[in-house]
């Protein structure tokens, strides 16, 4: 094994033994995926266009995916903006889904009454499945009902 231009040996053996030590799942809202928090969510809306969505007996006309989950934060900070920032916590494996920097995101857009971004680069599925991860976080019943497209 080559030893690095910086360190002993032994620091590299140390670097090279913690490369291969497995990562521990992920505790939280998010760590284990849709499976485990919301076993009955079959996915079925890729391929439509969303018209409206429905939260809390609430309609809110929509026009595409992104702002189903842009309007599902929306609801959330306006039920507690105190605690909304919270939501920076929600992450996936491999990237954020939120952030203050939209740097960090590839597709950001701003939710409304914050400095905070969501990421929308997703499909028309994993976006619904995010808001009803958010809409679980702040407490708020994960139910939405969506009016498609015919």
């Amino acid at each position: 094994m080559p030893v690095p231009a910086s360190g002993n040996r032994q620091q590299a053996e140390e670097r090279v033994t913690r490369r291969q030590e497995p990562k521990a799942p992920k505790e939280g809202p998010t760590g284990r995926g849709r499976r485990r928090i919301f076993p009955e969510y079959r996915p079925e809306f890729s391929g439509h266009t969303p018209r409206s969505m429905s939260i809390d007996g609430k309609t809110f006309p929509v026009k595409n995916w992104r702002e189903v989950l842009v309007r599902t934060c929306e609801i959330a900070n306006a039920r507690g903006p105190s605690e909304f920032p919270k939501i920076l916590g929600l992450e996936g494996t491999k990237s954020p889904w939120f952030s203050r920097n939209p740097g960090d995101l590839r597709d950001p857009v701003r939710i409304r009454g914050t400095d905070i971004f969501a990421e929308t680069n997703q499909n028309a599925n994993s976006i619904v499945l995010r808001s009803f991860h958010v809409l679980n976080f702040f407490g708020i019943d994960p139910k939405i009902d969506i009016e498609l497209e015919k």
